[in-house]
């Protein structure tokens, strides 16, 4: 049997992090400053931005420290989640759920997408409305629509093809323009 070998004390031993509790009094630059003077940097892990006023979990000890965790804050007011130092935020999970009580909003200066790639995806609402500036590309195998009104206006050129074609009223069509062609 071969002896261990033996280990060797570091000739400059990292010093131990202690935690402080300490009150953010104010943000400068992606740091907190607190209330016995340093300003820190976040953790990669404390996801919650800092607030002034806040309670937080700050490292001591050697190098510069840094804020680990907001310990409480007061009732109210808006909560920043962000990852320190990351470009982009990725969740994955199999079941993800967002719900708000009163509002969702989701904003992108570019891009957005929303995709179910092999299920199924609702829209419920009271109202909605869209609004596109340039574009609206549909397709589908099938589109059903039912609607109790319903108002199209196209303000140069509306076309309608189809193989068979099809419309029916129970009381009543008109058709009104200065020209009609049939067939």
């Amino acid at each position: 049997m071969s002896a261990l070998p033996r280990l060797l004390p570091l000739p400059h031993p990292a010093p131990a992090l202690l935690g402080v509790e300490a009150r953010v009094v104010a943000l400068q630059g992606g740091r907190a400053v607190l209330d016995d003077g340093r300003s820190l940097p976040l953790a990669a892990s404390c996801l919650l931005q800092p607030q002034p006023g806040d309670r937080v979990l700050a490292t001591t000890g050697g190098g510069e420290g840094w804020i680990l965790a907001v310990l409480t804050r007061s009732a109210g007011g808006t909560a920043h989640l962000t990852v320190p130092g990351a470009e982009s935020l990725h969740l994955s999970q199999a079941t993800v759920r967002i719900e708000a009580s009163q509002s969702l909003a989701l904003h992108s200066r570019r891009d957005a997408e929303l995709t179910a790639a092999t299920g199924t995806l609702n829209l419920a609402a009271r109202n909605l409305f869209t609004t596109v500036l340039e574009t609206v590309v549909e397709r589908a195998a099938d589109k059903l629509s039912k609607f109790g009104s319903f108002a199209l206006e196209a303000a140069t050129l509306l076309r309608l093809h189809s193989r068979h074609g099809v419309i029916t009223a129970d009381k009543h069509i008109r058709v009104d323009a200065d020209q009609i062609h049939m067939g």
